[in-house]
Order: structure tokens, then C-alpha cells, then sequence
């Protein structure tokens, strides 16, 4: 539910649930909670609908017991709830006080197309735990990526993440992939990450750590058919960021 909030409301907004219990109309622009809700259906009494719906229902009275959701009254038979109704509450809702639940304003931001693309079942762990990583650093210095100089994680703030170098080297699938945008040392060899006379420039401060910045667009695209193509038959663009950037 705070899932399907957040992919439609903006950060600060009141959600509302604008899903029916049931299937009201079959071709439905917004599904039911039956249909969008996974669960064990498995029974050799009861059909799989009838077990799906008990279940939410046993859900609902659940988070309704705990305040994290308001079940209207059903207008048309009193005292008995309409779970077409369902309101969800804020996190902080006592039986006395119970605000609606808002979109978050702080925190990391992640686009719901990374989950709605299938980005986060088709990317490796490795590297949603990298695409993670750079996305906190994006929400710390907001202006640095947003004006197009990139944020970066060196040695220090990997450790922070827990990373380790073939852990970090993740990001170069991200790049390839185009979810992200790096700019290398000019003096760094794309390929093996080799900088020319890394001594001398590093005693002179010349060198500068790789920095990235987050294309947001590129996570509308399906993951699966990107991955596909950009392995197996790469574009002149997919040829030159695995090659020149």
C-alpha cells in the first residue's frame, strides 16, 4: 500500500487508495487489491480468489488493529466496514490521534521505475547495492549532482557502505547499462582504470576521483530488453559508453 502510494503521490502529498476490494469492472484502469496482492493460494478446499481474499481481509483487520489504516463504515449495511474505504494512517497514529499518511519528503529517492521497469530483479545485487549507494550520495550533495559535476565514493565512503573495490566496480555495469553518467580522470584509461603518473599528479592534487550522476529517464525503459540488447547486440551509443566513457 505504501508502495502504490508513493508511485503515485509526490513527496509531501496525502495519499489516497483509489483500489476496490474486488474486481468492480474487468478492464479497470486501477486493479483490485485481489489482483495486485501476491499470496499462497494453494488449497485443496477453496479456490484460489476465495483464499486470496481472506487473506487481505485478515491483512487489513490487522493493520486497522494497529492504526496504520482507517476501514470506513459501510453506508449500506451499518456497523460493518467497507474495505472499498481504506484509508492508510501515518506511522505515528494512536487511537486518539490518527493523521493520513503523506509521502515522505526526506530521505534517499528512488525513481518507482527502478521498481516498476523490473531494474530491481533484473540488475545483480552487486549493483543495485552500488545503484543504492550512489543514490544516498546524490541526497546528500543534491546541487553537486543536479548541476552536472556528479557525486563520487572513494576509498572512505565505501568503507561506509561496506564495499570493496570488485563490489565498486559494479558501477560500471550501471554505466553501461546508461542508468548512469561517469566522468573519469582524463588521465584515467576507461578500460583499466589506470591513471598515467598517478604519483607525481597525486602528490599535486591532480587527481579526481570518477563521479557519476543518476539518469532518472533511463530507469523508465524495460530492464530486461535493455540488458538484452546492450549484451548481446549493443547500439553505436551502448559500443561507445562500454568503450570511451
Amino acid at each position: 500500500m505504501l508502495f502504490d502510494a508513493q508511485c503515485r503521490y509526490g513527496p509531501g502529498e496525502r495519499a489516497r487508495v483509489d483500489r476496490t476490494f474486488e474486481d468492480v469492472e474487468a478492464n479497470a484502469p486501477i486493479k483490485s487489491w485481489q489482483k495486485v496482492v501476491l499470496s499462497d493460494t494453494s488449497s485443496d478446499y477453496r479456490e484460489a480468489g476465495a483464499l486470496r481474499g481472506r487473506q487481505i481481509k485478515e491483512a487489513l483487520r490487522v493493520l486497522d488493529k494497529q492504526h496504520l489504516v482507517d476501514i470506513g463504515p459501510d453506508k449500506s449495511r451499518p456497523g460493518r466496514r467497507d474495505l472499498n474505504r481504506i484509508t492508510p494512517l501515518s506511522e505515528a497514529s494512536t487511537p486518539v490521534s490518527r493523521p493520513k499518511y503523506t509521502v515522505p519528503t526526506e530521505g534517499v529517492y528512488v525513481s518507482r521505475h527502478f521498481f516498476t521497469s523490473l531494474w530491481v530483479f533484473a540488475l545483480t545485487n552487486t549493483e543495485i547495492a552500488v545503484f543504492l549507494a550512489l543514490s544516498a550520495r546524490r541526497a546528500a550533495f543534491p546541487i553537486a549532482h543536479n548541476t552536472g559535476s556528479g557525486v563520487f565514493v572513494v576509498q572512505e565512503h565505501r568503507r561506509q557502505f561496506g564495499f570493496k573495490d570488485n563490489t565498486w566496480r559494479g558501477a560500471r555495469a550501471l554505466h553501461h547499462f546508461g542508468l548512469v553518467d561517469r566522468r573519469l580522470d582524463t588521465e584515467r584509461d576507461p578500460l583499466t582504470g589506470t591513471i598515467t603518473d598517478y604519483g607525481s599528479r597525486w602528490k599535486k592534487h591532480e587527481v579526481m576521483p570518477t563521479r557519476f550522476t543518476i539518469l532518472d529517464d533511463a530507469l523508465e525503459q524495460p530492464a530486461v530488453p535493455t540488458i538484452d540488447r546492450v549484451l548481446n547486440n549493443p547500439t553505436p551509443e551502448d559500443q561507445w559508453r562500454q568503450w570511451f566513457t
